[in-house]
């Protein structure tokens, strides 16, 4: 006896199963961890001698503090996304653009300075996807809040 193959729609199988949304729990570990790298890598930079602006290592310091709050608050049950999207976009905005004045500042590229783009250039690749996972979870809230 021949068994019937099973009946597929025409999607491709990584199209077929529906991606899982980010629990409350992961969103609150995500945002602190994000919160402790942003914060903590520019200092830890800045006191190894790496050619970090200290405008830099301040807005990461305020970015990194607002992350924490956003965890806190998260734990609360208070709707988060939203102030948690627009700065960590800030955020890696301010860390692209430290990357590419590194990256500029010294044709060379000494050990510091090459140093310095690949600190930011993990920061910024850090916090956009952070962004774009946060993204999704917004977007699977909305979506679900409309039948």
């Amino acid at each position: 006896m021949t068994e019937n193959p099973p009946v597929t729609s025409g999607a491709a199988p990584f199209q077929a199963a529906r991606r899982r949304s980010l629990s409350p729990v992961e969103v609150r570990l995500e945002l602190a961890l994000c919160g402790v790298l942003i914060a903590g890598l520019p200092m830890l930079s800045r006191h190894f001698g790496l050619d970090v602006r200290l405008t830099t290592v301040v807005l990461g310091l305020a970015a990194g503090g607002l992350c924490l709050l956003w965890s806190v608050l998260s734990r609360r049950r208070r709707c988060v996304l939203w102030g948690a999207i627009p700065t960590l976009a800030a955020a890696t905005l301010v860390f692209v653009g430290q990357a590419f004045e590194s990256r500029h500042a010294a044709p060379a590229l000494e050990a510091k300075g090459r140093m310095t783009v690949a600190v930011m250039a993990v920061l910024s690749v850090f916090c956009a996807g952070t962004v774009v996972n946060l993204t999704r979870r917004a977007s699977d809230q909305v979506r679900s809040s409309f039948p």
